[in-house]
């Protein structure tokens, strides 16, 4: 497992599959993004005029955990309000995934680097000091851009995999670690204390590489805005016999409701 992080500036599509390839792991990469309108745009208030009095779907939580999201609908000035400090809630509300299909405003804001295909979708997740608990992706790579104010990632890699404690293979993102990362419960999950984290700060302008199956747990700090393009993953990439074996497994589950029918209530919501 690397130790450091490996930083790109502005790399070709040969680099960047040559870091991908030789890593094996998660990069950093600068100067990507300095041309996007939405390097200088994409603020708090930027947004606030894009959502403006638009119905949002922000996800609440406690735990950072979304494995049973509760969906709050806000309009777009009220959930910016929260961004800013403006308004306080108990739990944590985070407007993670916005489509930027959904607002073609936001189109001339950015563009595709040469490894990700224009068909793929960027990602945009708005929040405040916000807590994304320690997941992997089952099937996609990703590059997530940090555009307004910071991010902390902690990464591990999969072979930690028994180490970062995840969901029941039938449970609802099962690609989820059952660890509450606000409060780390060592007497319950011993084994987090022998993984190995790799963490990295993302500052404005940076990009990091996620490659498939590796945990990461995102801290946004204060007021921040992030885009990220996820596509997938070839299966030369897998890693096995862990989460490897349980991602083929469960592909039908997710992607066939007739199969999702069969499997008890209680372990779907575990």
């Amino acid at each position: 497992m690397p130790h450091e992080i490996e930083i790109l500036h502005n790399p070709s599509l040969a680099e960047f599959r040559d870091a991908r390839n030789r890593r094996q792991g998660p990069f950093k990469m600068t100067g990507i993004v300095d041309h996007w309108a939405a390097r200088e745009r994409w603020n708090p208030e930027y947004f606030r005029q894009v959502l403006g009095e638009k119905t949002v779907q922000a996800t609440r939580s406690e735990s950072g955990s979304y494995s049973r999201p509760i969906y709050e609908s806000l309009t777009g000035n009220e959930y910016m309000d929260i961004v800013e400090g403006k308004t306080h809630r108990d739990a944590q509300i985070y407007l993670a995934g916005l489509s930027s299909q959904e607002h073609p405003e936001l189109a001339g804001d950015y563009d595709h680097p040469p490894w990700v295909s224009p068909e793929i979708t960027l990602r945009i997740f708005i929040g405040h000091n916000t807590l994304t608990g320690a997941h992997f992706h089952p099937y996609h790579q990703s590059c997530l851009t940090q555009l307004y104010g910071q991010k902390r990632i902690v990464f591990h890699a999969p072979g930690q995999f028994a180490r970062l404690y995840p969901k029941h293979i039938l449970a609802n993102s099962n690609n989820c670690s059952r660890i509450n990362f606000r409060k780390v419960d060592l007497q319950r999950f011993p084994r987090i204390a022998e993984a190995e984290p790799l963490e990295i700060t993302l500052d404005p302008g940076e990009t990091v590489y996620i490659p498939l199956h590796w945990w990461h747990t995102v801290l946004g700090l204060g007021p921040n805005i992030s885009g990220a393009f996820h596509w997938d993953a070839p299966l030369r990439d897998w890693h096995f016999p862990q989460p490897g074996l349980r991602c083929l497994f469960t592909a039908p589950f997710k992607r066939y409701q007739w199969m999702r029918n069969l499997i008890p209530a209680d372990i779907q919501m575990a």
